[in-house]
């Protein structure tokens, strides 16, 4: 029970690092110095997400088996495009609540790109993984 506990927190590392790289280039400033790197983390961020998933659907091959490669892509792409559109809720919701100045939500086309970086990372996870 505890080893199946401790593995499916594994599966959680990688969404983790790129979590806490966000928090840590936001409170320390580097995403002013290196705007480019909220599009990477958002792509990377997408990866992550992908990887997860397919860890779990890997876990659960026998009850979930999924032979055509165009569906199990698909379903990977829609779990990361939920995965993205929750962060960008949080986000928002995190701006307004607490403070706009805390996280800075810098309008529709940068929620627009973190959406457009996060759901390609995740496709190319998607494909990757079926390469």
């Amino acid at each position: 029970m505890v080893s199946k506990l401790l593995k499916f927190a594994s599966f959680f590392i990688f969404p983790f690092v790129i979590l806490f790289l966000a928090f840590f280039f936001f409170f320390f400033g580097i995403y002013s110095l290196f705007p480019w790197l909220d599009n990477l983390l958002h792509f990377m961020g997408g990866i992550s997400i992908a990887y997860t998933s397919i860890l779990f659907l890997r876990e659960f091959e026998e009850e979930i088996e999924i032979r055509n490669k165009v569906i199990f892509i698909i379903i990977i792409a829609s779990i990361v495009s939920l995965a993205s559109v929750l962060w960008e809720l949080w986000e928002f919701t995190f701006g307004k609540v607490f403070s706009e100045s805390f996280f800075v939500q810098e309008g529709l086309e940068d929620t627009i790109l973190d959406l457009f970086f996060g759901v390609l990372g995740g496709v190319c996870g998607g494909v990757f993984s079926k390469i």
